[in-house]
């Protein structure tokens, strides 16, 4: 009975003096036969010498949290569909290469001899092609290298062992769009930053971002969010940066959207912010935004401080129909901070001049020049003024004024000012002056960019500027139009090239009938295809065909011309001169 005291007494205690909390836990379950865990506590990481997206990584959340708060479906293999239309690379005999796609241009090198005849070919909406005596071959969803061996097996039939090149030189059908913390490099080109980017083969995610400019310090790189086919996935590419998970650097496709999202710990930057207007005799009059809160004192410090005239212990503050009085005097010279008066949103401080100075300024006459100019600000005048020296006053024109669409507003009316006119008769405008309330406004030029090919001078992009900019002014910046143009069907593409929205215009009716209806009115992005004549088609197949049909009718002349190129060769010398005469050809060995 002894011996059994011990193990009644720790039962007892035991149930009197339960184990706190948790306790079986930090033992490593030894309640339930675990051991203690006798290992070192890990040692602390200063987050503070950590890159912010490293600091995001140490201080995340469980993953059932994220997965709530988050918005996307997170990447995996098997979560990220793929499609094959708009996959922008593939393996042939083992090396990585472009597929092909409608609207890319193709550049293909036909040698003859040793001449190489290059022609720039663009991929038709329908994914073909036409090359020499091939029609309507089959170009998109192929690469390079599979377009040479079809085109060239395809022209056997017309040319002897051809000789062709094909290379992709415009990647235009698989483009991807950047958005959020996309680093913007001042490199001159401005081809960086958040944007469109061509897709020019297997291209990773992390590839295009780094192409593009790289991340900002405020990227959140774990919440990357991918839309594709109108759904969107999270990628935690802060796993592919720092762990080199290469499963988040996924491979990206054709009209994929990516966007990296700010941190957390930056978000509140982007909060609305409040504003406040400083006016009067202060050095930089105008409207200034501040997200915390301020005073009067620091609202006019914002706008560069007071003037040597200004009556600052008249300073008032204008908050709806109240009228707050702030002596802004007394509160820097004397002291008395309680008269500091925080300033709330929409606020207006004025801070008037001293009567002595009133006089003079009631004197003076005031202009505001507004628009495509460098400085558009408030001008004060006492003597007479030009139009032209207000704009000089205000820094001169900008690249992108529309100098013949300016207009000065006086009295409610407006006034119409074409400087380009002025610049070749100024004196139409010579008794046209400023007066006191004038606001001169020169609109700023829409500029937008468009491409054009076919039957154009020089295919491409072009950069057009105008309040409104049509397809006669696309097709004359890319150097007119060509003699073999069909000008009745200008084909107009816009929107997504996979399935854009088809204009047609009529040319012909705009030039001959003044049809304005026909002249398109174009957007940014838009391509225009001018196309060739059935007769100009002809007489290229006819251009083709000349060299084989003068070594059909004179081959001694023409023996040799394509043997090295591939072509046809006859040895039969002339024709006999018996009509009656049966003509046999001689079994040539190439």
């Amino acid at each position: 009975m002894k011996a059994k005291r011990p193990l009644v007494f720790l039962l007892c205690a035991m149930l009197l003096f339960p184990a706190p909390p948790g306790f079986a836990k930090e033992q490593g379950g030894a309640g339930s036969g675990g051991k203690a865990d006798s290992s070192p506590p890990p040692r602390a990481i200063d987050s503070s010498r950590l890159a912010p997206q490293q600091q995001i990584m140490q201080n995340q959340k469980p993953l059932d949290i994220i997965e709530e708060e988050s918005y996307g479906i997170p990447v995996t293999e098997e979560t990220i569909p793929h499609y094959k239309e708009n996959q922008a690379g593939s393996s042939v005999l083992g090396f990585p290469e472009y597929i092909i796609g409608p609207t890319d241009e193709l550049t293909i090198t036909l040698w003859l001899k040793t001449k190489p005849e290059i022609s720039k070919i663009l991929v038709q909406q329908n994914g073909k092609i036409s090359f020499s005596f091939v029609e309507d071959l089959p170009a998109a969803g192929l690469t390079a290298t599979q377009v040479d061996t079809t085109l060239t097996k395809r022209l056997e039939d017309y040319v002897k062992s051809p000789r062709i090149d094909v290379l992709v030189t415009g990647y235009n059908s698989k483009k991807v769009t950047l958005i959020g913390e996309i680093e913007r490099m001042n490199t001159g080109s401005g081809y960086s930053g958040p944007g469109t980017y061509p897709l020019t083969g297997e291209t990773r995610l992390l590839e295009i971002i780094l192409k593009a400019g790289g991340y900002t310090q405020k990227a959140n790189l774990s919440r990357v969010e991918i839309t594709r086919k109108g759904k969107v996935y999270r990628v935690d590419l802060g796993k592919a940066v720092y762990q080199g998970d290469i499963s988040q650097n996924i491979f990206l496709e054709g009209g994929d959207t990516i966007n990296v999202p700010t941190l957390p710990i930056f978000q509140s930057e982007k909060t609305a912010s409040k504003k406040v207007f400083v006016l009067g005799d202060v050095t930089y009059p105008g409207r200034y935004e501040f997200k915390k809160d301020i005073s009067a004192v620091e609202a006019i410090a914002l706008a560069g401080g007071i003037k040597n005239e200004a009556d600052d212990a008249a300073t008032r503050i204008l908050r709806g129909k109240e009228v707050i009085p702030v002596n802004i005097r007394d509160i820097l010279h004397k002291k008395k901070t309680e008269l500091n008066v925080q300033i709330e949103d929409a606020d207006i401080v004025f801070v008037p001049k001293l009567d002595i100075f009133e006089e003079d300024r009631l004197t003076k006459k005031r202009f505001y020049v507004a628009g495509g100019v460098t400085y558009p600000k408030l001008y004060e005048f006492n003597k007479k003024m030009g139009v032209m020296e207000a704009v000089a006053m205000a820094g001169g024109f900008t690249p992108e004024a529309f100098m013949n669409k300016s207009f000065i507003i006086r009295n409610e009316g407006k006034l119409p000012v074409d400087f380009v006119e002025f610049l070749k008769t100024p004196e139409k405008y010579a008794g046209l002056e400023m007066l006191d309330g004038d606001v001169l406004y020169i609109p700023k030029q829409n500029i937008i960019s468009v491409a054009c090919f076919g039957e154009v001078g020089r295919s491409g992009q072009v950069d057009l500027k105008g309040e409104r900019v049509t397809v006669s002014d696309a097709i004359a910046e890319a150097e007119g139009y060509t003699r073999d143009a069909v000008l009745s069907d200008v084909v107009v593409l816009r929107g997504d090239m996979r399935k854009p929205n088809v204009l047609r215009a009529d040319l012909d009716r705009f030039l001959k009938d003044k049809d304005l209806s026909q002249n398109v009115t174009l957007e940014h992005g838009d391509v225009i295809y001018v196309p060739r004549s059935k007769i100009a088609s002809l007489s290229h197949f006819m251009l083709k065909l000349a060299p084989i049909l003068a070594n059909l009718m004179y081959p001694g002349l023409y023996r040799d011309m394509y043997s090295t190129g591939g072509g046809m060769r006859f040895d039969s010398g002339f024709p006999p001169s018996n009509p009656g005469a049966s003509v046999s050809f001689p079994q040539v060995q190439p």
